[in-house]
């Protein structure tokens, strides 16, 4: 995360003052983050357009795999327009979220918010900046 602001910074896509106020980004990781986390592979990058439907199937494409926190996938699944409410629902079903997860997603959406805004540009500052306000940074 942090390397991702250091870059949005370098590249001039973030003010000084919100450069400051990412950084605040370390002090409210142990509020949001308990050492119970146990690690489960992820796909990296779902959203919508990585998930197709087959015949009889659902099928991922475009994996960034790694081992991480389960809620990060499902906080990434509310990226560009989202998936179904059964979607949403079917999941809570079979694996219920943990406590707090509402507080977390906005932790994992903005460090790839923060890497579409190197990538792609200033149009995802908003985003960015809409992490930031729900995290109270």
């Amino acid at each position: 995360m942090l390397h991702q602001i250091e870059l949005t910074y370098q590249n001039k896509l973030i003010s000084q003052d919100e450069y400051q106020q990412l950084l605040r980004i370390e002090g409210i990781l142990s509020h949001l983050l308990n050492d119970d986390i146990k690690p489960v592979l992820l796909h990296g990058d779902l959203w919508s357009g990585n998930a197709l439907s087959g015949k009889n199937n659902p099928y991922f494409i475009d994996t960034a795999s790694y081992y991480g926190h389960r809620e990060i996938d499902f906080a990434l699944t509310f990226m560009f327009g989202g998936f179904s409410t059964d979607f949403y629902t079917s999941y809570n079903k079979v694996h219920p979220l943990d406590e707090g997860f509402n507080n977390r997603k906005p932790l994992y959406m903005l460090y790839h918010y923060l890497n579409h805004l190197n990538i792609f540009g200033s149009g995802y500052h908003v985003n960015v900046m809409n992490c930031v306000r729900q995290l109270n940074i």
